[in-house]
């Protein structure tokens, strides 16, 4: 011991010291150690998930495509620039695609109007039914809200058919457009039958078929790629009227043979017999079964 210091103590002390410091960096070279670890791992599994995560989306896309069997579609924008008007409709909008052009908002109300004619020859066939089987009457607006439910719950089939996305369009509205325009086009070809056959009597004047512009605007319209229902709307929907007294005594066809008369401009002379092949989801399909035939 020199002048009262203990150096073996404070050897000791320095030699703890220094493996403290020892043991402090090793603690702090695992921990580095450990986070960079974690770092790398944490990296891994952000890059899998987002992997995962791409992977999954690619899977849903390829399960989700569209099918094939898609029957209405927008006309390339490539043959609209070159004739606006052949592509577009002139007087009434069929189908979602062209809904909002303020253009056609007049024909809204004789849309409506034909839908409630289509409705009352309904109600007379829903009638006649009921009582030919004993369950007694049945309210107007009841059988209507079968035929609406009808439509509404053939919603998936119905987006089905279009090849462009209508998501846009709620379950409401969409049912809307097919109920309505379904029942126009049918009145309206029934009517027009019974008109060229002057057979139409007991009706109001009719503006649509008094005036002869109208009918050619309406033949175009009608024929449109875009401007369209699926077929299976309108075949639902002549179900049912199919009995009525009106078709049975003018042996009016079902469709799509009882669009003839009004589409008599796009058919060829002497394709009366053609047979419309199963799979023809909407009218422009029948129109091309009529024009180009297989055979």
């Amino acid at each position: 011991m020199a002048d009262g210091i203990d150096l073996d103590a404070l050897a000791e002390s320095e030699s703890l010291q220094e493996t403290e410091i020892s043991i402090g960096s090793v603690i702090h070279k695992q921990e580095s150690e450990i986070s960079k670890q974690e770092s790398e791992i944490s990296f891994t599994q952000k890059m899998y998930r987002k992997k995962l995560k791409w992977t999954t989306e690619i899977e849903a896309k390829l399960y989700n495509a569209r099918p094939s069997n898609l029957s209405i579609y927008r006309v390339p924008n490539r043959l609209r620039q070159v004739n606006e008007d052949a592509y577009s409709p002139r007087v009434v909008s069929i189908g979602p695609f062209h809904r909002d052009n303020p253009n056609l908002v007049v024909m809204r109300e004789h849309k409506l109007r034909y839908a409630l004619y289509f409705f009352q020859r309904a109600q007379e066939v829903a009638q006649k039914r009921v009582v030919s089987f004993s369950f007694g009457s049945r309210e107007s607006s009841e059988c209507m809200r079968e035929w609406a439910t009808a439509i509404y719950d053939s919603d998936a089939e119905v987006r089905g058919s279009y090849a462009e996305d209508i998501s846009n369009i709620d379950q409401e509205e969409l049912a809307e457009i097919m109920l309505v325009d379904g029942c126009f086009i049918l009145e309206l070809f029934i009517r027009f039958y019974l008109y060229v056959h002057r057979r139409l009597q007991g009706y109001e004047s009719d503006p649509i078929l008094e005036s002869a512009w109208m009918i050619a605007d309406l033949r175009h319209d009608l024929a449109l790629l875009e401007n369209q229902v699926p077929l299976c709307i309108i075949q639902d929907l002549y179900d049912a009227i199919s009995g009525h007294e009106i078709l049975v005594d003018n042996g009016l066809p079902p469709p799509p043979w009882s669009c003839s008369s009004l589409l008599s401009t796009y058919e060829p002379q002497g394709k009366h017999s053609i047979r419309v092949e199963r799979g023809v989801q909407a009218f422009a399909g029948y129109l091309a079964q009529v024009l180009f035939p297989a055979n």
